[in-house]
């Protein structure tokens, strides 16, 4: 109940909460109120007309000091460390989750969702060192893999994260775009059993749970960054990466689902209609302009394999200005904003310059 001090009456009976009440706070407003109880839940009322607003640690804005239930205080350190960040009490909010793994992994993604990189980066690298003292069979390690893997990566540490980054695509197939992130860095690293491994687990899964078309362009795109190293892929991808195309003809994200396909067209030697596909996108005013480069990098080497030598070089010159810088490191790849798509642009640069035995290349920024 809500009392009036001054009439000394009840203003508003907020029903809900069951058992013993552990906590109560006001928002700095004084419109919301939060209210923890012994059925570990955490409530958080309109003040005024009485309606309830959230169940759920989301809540936590809307307090401004640290409110948990009886059972959270004791299960969920979480919501604890949570509720630190959304106070400014950043300092604090490692401590709930000190060595907890699962714990540290998650509050680094509320740290970096806060705005808060630094402190994101402090506590993935505590939760790498947690990580590297478990032992090797514990099952703990699987459930981060994907974010330990981020961790190694930015270090330099490509050979310890491609495993946890395979290890982890098997776990969530339904998450394409990891897959094609996974894939490309496979690629960059030389990694060609990982990278084949990762296509023939995605092709699978396609075939069977596959039903939007970025589902089907991200399966046939990470199958087509390297030379197809199955034969029988060469009828599945560019099958898939029809079935993208297809699928998406009124998406915002067509363009993606045409280098797909132009990329499988590609590997699946199938240079004249590749090279259809991909001068659709790149005079496609809404692709971007890793878009367009993969595109026309991927053109350079369909019309140099139709033996137009001398207009596959002059696109490569002129796409090669276009692109961004490569990576200062070949060993931390994804720094200074770049992602799985700025890998899929580079490797086809280098694919091309190397088709076109150019060691000087047309660009001082460029290796």
């Amino acid at each position: 109940r809500i009392w009036d001090s001054e009439r000394f009456g009840a203003t508003l009976v907020l029903s809900g909460l069951s058992g013993m009440f552990h906590d109560v706070s006001w928002n700095a407003d004084g419109a919301r109120l939060a209210a923890a109880s012994s059925d570990g839940r955490i409530r958080i009322w309109d003040a005024t007309h009485g309606f309830e607003r959230d169940t759920t640690a989301r809540a936590l804005p809307y307090i401004d000091r640290r409110v948990a239930s009886g059972t959270a205080r004791g299960l969920e350190p979480l919501w604890n460390a949570e509720a630190y960040v959304r106070s400014g009490k950043l300092s604090e909010a490692m401590v709930p989750v000190m060595d907890d793994l699962s714990g540290l992994s998650a509050l680094a993604g509320i740290f970096e969702d806060a705005g808060h990189g630094p402190q994101a980066e402090a506590t993935r690298l505590r939760a790498l060192g947690v990580w590297e003292r478990l032992p090797v069979n514990d099952p703990v390690r699987e459930t981060v893999a994907k974010e330990i893997a981020e961790v190694l990566l930015a270090s330099g540490r490509s050979g310890e994260a491609l495993p946890l980054l395979a290890q982890a695509c098997a776990l969530t197939p339904g998450n394409t775009e990891f897959a094609l992130k996974t894939a490309a860095l496979q690629a960059w690293f030389g990694d060609a059993a990982g990278y084949a491994g990762t296509g023939r687990l995605m092709i699978r899964w396609a075939a069977g749970s596959a039903s939007g078309p970025e589902d089907f362009e991200r399966t046939a795109k990470l199958a087509s960054i390297l030379p197809m190293p199955v034969a029988s892929w060469r009828e599945t991808v560019p099958a898939l990466a029809r079935k993208g195309v297809e699928l998406g003809q009124k998406h915002t994200w067509l363009p993606h689902f045409k280098l797909a396909l132009g990329m499988a067209e590609f590997r699946s030697d199938h240079y004249g209609e590749s090279g259809r596909i991909l001068r659709e996108v790149t005079s496609d005013g809404a692709a971007g302009k890793l878009i367009k480069c993969a595109a026309g990098f991927y053109q350079v080497m369909g019309l140099f394999r139709q033996g137009q030598e001398e207009k596959a070089r002059e696109l490569f010159t002129a796409i090669s200005q276009t692109m961004d810088p490569l990576p200062s490191s070949d060993g931390i790849p994804l720094a200074r904003g770049a992602t799985h798509d700025s890998l899929i642009v580079w490797m086809a640069f280098r694919e091309a310059k190397a088709l076109l035995a150019d060691p000087a290349g047309p660009d001082g920024n460029h290796r």
